[in-house]
């Protein structure tokens, strides 16, 4: 299980901390707290060097610093303090640098409100889960094979086909009716090539709909689109080596993730406010008659202090584009100012979030905006801000990136390499069949082994001679059988100190009191000896990196279920169906 650590300040007093466990709790993870004492919670806060009042905030340091010197040792961390709060959100910030500047651990923070819900947090926690459990994946660099990559998006559906490593196709359709919106854009990406959605090898869904549209396709990946567009945008613009920002202003949020080597390590959402969104692009462009293609040109030409827009609200702002033009202003500086509008609420609420590092890669639909794209680069100081081709369609490139293509003779090969560790680990004998499946395509290793039938638990009184001298209330135990000395030696010191345990001789052992009992003590078991055995044997096949096992053993039958992301239903059912087909002889 994926273990988060709660770096937080509030959460238990707000009815929060119950949502951020339900959250956690639906991807497989488990919230954890760092445990620290009084005492270390000063001595932490001396050392970080912030002033803050809160005593809620300077346990919120404590916690961070015990991270950092090992004291917690968690997968990734989550940070939370209410977006109300000034001290908060400054103290958030300078926890969050001081987690990335001294671990490698992924990190996301997070502003709450007092009614935040379980399902707001849902895709934070699932692209923590993800980070951690599938790294493999995430840091693949070449796409094998023919597939398909779709991003249902909140205002668009984006279809991309790739083939060895190249898009062969796209496709873009505004979102309305899920599922036909999908077909249409596969249609199109499919448009100029012989191939149809039968022929494809492997489809990676992401987006607001990707588990509906997974689910009706039967698709081989169903990821949360921070992972997904961090890996296209890496992708595209050729930086999947080294670090570097993307950034994502979408239709209804934003995205700001940072990267290194392919991998996330930190991300931040904002949604609060629709005037940081493309949703505010696309009315100011209706606003001023201009297609959304259009206006990114358009603003270019103007200059946005002309222009009054002062209104962070959707509604305001709207209202202040309708003042500036009839009072005589330009559609041009209109356009300008709603660009800078939307970057400079995008810096505020998320670039300042996040320790940025070159380059910056603004990807989906509105990196198309050239104005955008000039204001994100201006009110950052000039930086050169990468636009890659087929930016508009990221998410989709980065679900055909990561999915792995199913190689039915590669498994049958591998359930074949399996079989020959077991003859080499002298365990063929003792196995009387398995079964095995790998799916590359999925990342899931599913191995069931009958094993062959062994005789009984010996007991203690089977291999020695108990007797009660109630004169000197002693029992006397004489071992007759020296193989199982060692053993019951280990069994006799965990029950009692080695003081209560008199032995005379190597073979004779005294105890004070009747302990006539003993000799129902199991001091050996066949069938526990042979199972750890293969368990052990398990554990040398399982590929790196499968830290999440789950195990469905039953009976005679030791069955696991590893993989390096949440353990689906599907992988219990297909191990239980193993199992049925062992114990039948099939």
């Amino acid at each position: 299980m994926v273990k988060i650590a709660l770096v937080s300040c509030g959460t238990e007093y707000s009815g929060i901390q119950k949502e951020i466990e339900k959250a956690a709790n639906t991807f497989g993870a488990e919230i954890i707290l760092p445990e620290i004492d009084l005492d270390y919670i000063d001595e932490s806060y001396a050392k970080f060097g912030f002033s803050a009042q809160s005593s809620s905030l300077k346990l919120m340091i404590a916690r961070a610093m015990a991270i950092v010197e090992g004291r917690c040792k968690p997968d990734a961390v989550f940070i939370a303090s209410c977006f109300r709060c000034a001290e908060g959100a400054l103290v958030r910030n300078a926890v969050r640098k001081f987690l990335q500047d001294n671990t490698r651990i992924p990190v996301v923070t997070y502003s709450f409100t007092e009614r935040t819900k379980a399902d707001e947090l849902f895709i934070r926690m699932e692209a923590l889960a993800t980070t951690v459990t599938r790294r493999s994946i995430l840091a693949r660099e070449k796409q094998e094979g023919l597939t398909l990559g779709i991003d249902s998006g909140s205002t668009t559906t984006k279809v991309v086909a790739m083939e060895n490593n190249k898009v062969i196709g796209t496709g873009w359709t505004e979102t309305k009716d899920i599922m036909g919106s999908v077909y249409k854009g596969v249609e199109e990406a499919f448009a100029d090539t012989e191939y149809t959605i039968d022929d494809v090898d492997g489809i990676g869904t992401t987006g607001y709909g990707r588990i509906n549209i997974g689910k009706q396709l039967n698709a081989e990946l169903i990821q949360e689109e921070l992972s997904v567009n961090a890996k296209g945008a890496v992708y595209l613009a050729g930086h999947q080596k080294g670090e570097a920002t993307v950034l994502d202003i979408g239709g209804m949020d934003n995205k700001v993730i940072t990267v290194n080597d392919g991998i996330p390590d930190n991300f931040t959402m904002g949604g609060i406010c629709a005037g940081a969104s493309g949703r505010f692009l696309d009315l100011a462009s209706r606003r001023l008659d201009v297609s959304i293609e259009e206006l990114g040109p358009l603003a270019l030409q103007g200059d946005y202090r002309n222009a009054l827009l002062n209104s962070y609200c959707i509604v305001f702002g709207i209202q202040d584009l309708v003042t500036t033009l009839a009072a005589g202003g330009s559609k041009a500086d209109a356009a300008a100012a709603t660009c800078h509008s939307v970057a400079e609420q995008v810096y505020e609420q998320q670039l300042q979030e996040i320790d940025l590092r070159e380059p910056l890669i603004q990807v989906g639909g509105t990196s198309l905006i050239s104005g955008l794209v000039e204001a994100v680069s201006e009110m950052l100081g000039g930086i050169d801000v990468i636009v890659p081709p087929y930016s508009q369609h990221i998410g989709a490139v980065g679900a055909a990136l990561l999915v792995e293509c199913y190689d039915e003779k590669g498994a049958e090969v591998y359930e074949m390499i399996i079989k020959q560790i077991f003859q080499d680990l002298v365990l063929g004998p003792a196995v009387e069949d398995l079964k095995a499946f790998a799916n590359p395509d999925e990342a899931v290793f599913i191995l069931a082994i009958k094993m062959k039938k062994t005789s009984g638990v010996i007991k203690f009184g089977d291999v020695a001679n108990f007797t009660y001298d109630k004169n000197n209330n002693v029992t006397k135990i004489f071992i007759e059988n020296e193989n199982y000395l060692p053993n019951i030696l280990k069994l006799l010191w965990r029950r009692y100190s080695r003081d209560e345990l008199y032995q005379p001789t190597r073979y004779n052992i005294d105890l004070d009191g009747n302990q006539m009992e003993l000799e129902d003590l199991v001091v050996d078991d066949p069938h526990s000896n042979l199972q750890r055995r293969i368990y052990d044997a398990i554990f040398r096949i399982l590929p790196e990196g499968f830290k999440i096992i789950k195990d469905v053993s039953v009976g005679d039958i030791v069955a696991v279920i590893a993989t390096d992301e949440l353990i689906k239903d599907d992988w219990i059912d297909k191990a239980n169906d193993y199992i049925a087909e062992l114990n039948r002889g099939l």
